[in-house]
């Protein structure tokens, strides 16, 4: 013991570089920005804390086989499958067996946690699109530690038997019993953390950049914590005593709130700074916040991709390290300053999933912060103590959900988002600058000058080249994105998306308006998402291949040879609407000059619109947007021949029931000397231009991996 603790002392306050060592690692595995960054940490830790370094290693292997461990979990379901119920949400639950398991079931009224169930049903795909700034559904399970989905068909109850589970449903039936609705679903939403949409809009909330308010986390455990050992101060409790009752509170608390990433947080910092004062070890706040961080993501390292997880740390670690910064004696002023600090810090990840912030969000934070600090919170414990208090309860949530509204009528959105995460490591860059040098008003003026750049740079230089041609990966569908200066083209939008991806992926880049959207023909996996994109983007014109689908006013009707531009990108229609009963064969045909290269995009037409269009056209292509998603029904030999291609890419998603794209067609597309690159194996396809350089680059971009890259010379 002794040993450790010189070995724990030795590098004190160091151990933050535990953390930081952890972060870029996660960093690298998605982007080469984390290798840039990793390279300068190891060269500064093998130069000044080598032990450091050492364990750093060791945690990195440790977390490697994590998450080979977590992967190799992944075989289907055996079914039946029996559990216990965790937790109940309106349309589905959570069950423990073997794994935790995600259930869709469409009455949960009489299910409980803690109970006992055997489940019949249908696992359900989970992989997501491989599209930027989109929601990562994959992955958001995966931190929850979700290991399957399942549509449960039939649901067979047994008899419970005593679990932690249990206590959480009768926490909760003890608050539906005791309280009016209105009532019982702010308690549960601050004693449980469950959700309370029915009173409160997130979107609303969201706006006002006040979200955090509605989920638990450790500001209210410390603020609960405070209470408590205020309390039991009066009793005159010895100092051990009273860490005794605040860790067994701890544990009960982290159990009827179903574990949840901040409580456990600042639990474990909570217990940290409890056990380093018994055994005297000289760790610091950092130290023990690195520990936590590591330890976390050991149990379960997909915690990082956890939005949760992200503001927990990253807040907690900034107030830490700037808590030189709160010094006013004012516990109210000190709450203030946190409160501004924490927002601002936060800022890069909150745009990225609202794509906005209001005018008056910082206001707003103030206003709530404080009252829930100091009103809402304390009284929603009294009132769940003794339920006497129940109508002031409800006159201060009235005054709650009255100030909710006012600033939200007051608010105004400016919609921008960090598109890249360069523009993310530059902003804190500049915060911290600013931080640092807080008492030198000139350099506070230049780094505020820089701050105003980058957020004008977001709405400018918000793609990587100023002409690109992007296949979306849409799984079993077409979503092509053309981008030339300041023109923006869609061709198709791929199936309905519950998750609204296309419209996250425009609105992540800060891209308002699309000038032409392109639906080549009228079946769903082409013009899936068309009504929601013209509801949420400014769409100039959409071009249609006939009037069948008459829901929208500003359209257009391609015939063949219509010609039209984007930016410098310039079209034209070699086929549409052929009157064919085969809605395919009347997909609209585009030859596109985009860059230094010719572009054929077939939509899903088949082989006699192919032989009718080479035999009308004498075609020398580069790139071919392969029709019909690789079906044999199109690119026969002749086809593939006659155009003389280079590269053929092919939007098709991974799991369909067609057999796509057919093993005839890449082993023709190899035969006629293609460079073939599918969605489903590579995710977005994007072919930059880069005139000055006299070179395109090819890019295929999968959210769990790092990207990969072809380089192409320019031809004259």
């Amino acid at each position: 013991m002794n040993k450790l603790k010189n070995l724990l002392q030795f590098d004190a306050s160091n151990y933050i570089h535990l953390g930081i060592v952890v972060l870029l690692f996660y960093i690298s595995r998605t982007s080469y920005i984390g290798y840039i960054l990793l390279l300068p940490e190891v060269i500064f830790l093998f130069k000044k804390s080598k032990n450091i370094l050492v364990y750093s290693l060791i945690i990195i292997l440790v977390l490697n086989l994590r998450f080979i461990q977590k992967e190799a979990n992944g075989n289907d379901l055996d079914f039946p499958v029996y559990g216990t119920v965790t937790e109940v949400f309106e349309d589905s639950f959570y069950l423990k067996s073997e794994a935790k398991i995600l259930c869709y079931y469409s009455d949960t009224s009489n299910i409980y946690s803690g109970m006992q169930v055997e489940v019949d049903g249908t696992q359900i795909n989970t992989r997501t699109y491989n599209i930027v700034h989109t929601f990562d559904y994959e992955q958001y399970l995966k931190s929850k530690n979700i290991n399957y989905v399942i549509s449960v068909n039939q649901i067979e109850y047994h008899q419970s038997k005593f679990n932690i589970y249990l206590i959480k449903f009768k926490v909760s039936e003890y608050i539906n019993n005791n309280f009016e609705m209105h009532t019982a679903s702010y308690l549960r939403l601050f004693v449980l953390g469950e959700n309370t949409d029915e009173y409160i809009n997130s979107d609303t909330t969201a706006s006002l950049g006040i979200s955090h308010l509605f989920a638990i986390s450790g500001m209210h455990l410390a603020l609960i914590i405070s209470f408590i050992v205020y309390v039991l101060k009066k009793f005159y409790l010895t100092k051990e005593t009273t860490n005794v009752i605040v860790i067994v509170f701890l544990i009960i608390f982290n159990i009827i709130t179903g574990f949840k990433t901040s409580i456990i947080r600042a639990s474990i910092l909570i217990i940290g700074v409890f056990i380093k004062d018994v055994i005297k070890i000289l760790l610091t706040k950092t130290d023990i916040l690195a520990f936590a961080f590591v330890l976390m993501l050991i149990i379960n390292p997909y915690s990082f991709y956890s939005l949760g997880f992200q503001l927990s740390y990253l807040i907690a670690g900034a107030i830490i390290l700037g808590g030189y910064l709160f010094k006013a004696n004012n516990q109210t002023i000190k709450l203030i300053q946190i409160s501004i600090f924490a927002t601002l810090v936060s800022l890069p990840i909150m745009l990225e999933v609202n794509n906005s912030f209001g005018l008056i969000f910082i206001l707003a934070n103030l206003f709530f912060i404080l009252y829930v600090s100091y009103i809402l919170l304390p009284l929603t414990f009294i009132t769940f103590f003794f339920p006497v208090f129940e109508q002031i309860y409800v006159f201060f949530i009235k005054i709650f959900e009255l100030g909710v509204g006012l600033f939200s009528n007051l608010n105004r959105l400016i919609y921008i988002n960090f598109p890249s995460i360069i523009h993310k490591i530059i902003f804190w860059f500049i915060l911290y600058m600013l931080i640092v040098n807080i008492k030198n008003l000139k350099k506070q003026l230049q780094y505020i000058s820089l701050m105003i750049a980058l957020f004008i740079s977001t709405l400018y230089l918000n793609y990587p080249s100023n002409r690109f041609v992007r296949v979306l990966d849409v799984s079993q569908g077409d979503a092509i994105h053309i981008h030339d200066n300041d023109c923006d083209m869609l061709i198709d939008t791929g199936k309905p998306d519950r998750y609204d991806n296309l419209i996250s992926y425009f609105k992540g880049n800060n891209t308002k308006e699309i000038d032409i959207l392109v639906i080549t023909h009228f079946h769903s996996d082409h013009y899936g998402e068309l009504e929601d994109i013209i509801t949420n983007l400014n769409v100039k014109i959409v071009y249609l291949n006939n009037s069948a689908y008459t829901n929208i006013t500003n359209y257009e009707i391609l015939s063949e040879g219509t010609c039209f531009s984007c930016g410098n990108s310039n079209f034209q229609v070699l086929s549409a609407d052929t009157g064919d009963s085969n809605e395919n064969n009347n997909s609209i045909i585009l030859l596109g000059k985009i860059g230094s290269d010719k572009y054929l995009f077939m939509g899903d037409t088949e082989k006699d619109i192919e032989q009718r269009i080479i035999e009308k056209y004498d075609l020398d292509i580069d790139i071919l947007k392969v029709g019909h998603h690789g079906s044999n029904t199109s690119s026969t030999n002749e086809f593939l021949k006659a155009i003389n291609g280079e590269i053929a890419l092919i939007s098709v998603g991974e799991f369909n029931n067609y057999g796509l794209p057919a093993d005839d067609v890449i082993q023709r597309l190899y035969n006629h000397g293609y460079q073939t690159f599918r969605t489903d194996e590579l995710g977005s396809v994007t072919i930059y231009y880069y005139d000055l350089l006299n070179l395109s680059v090819i890019e295929s971009y999968q959210k769990h991996s790092r990207n990969r890259y072809h380089i192409r010379y320019i031809k004259k």
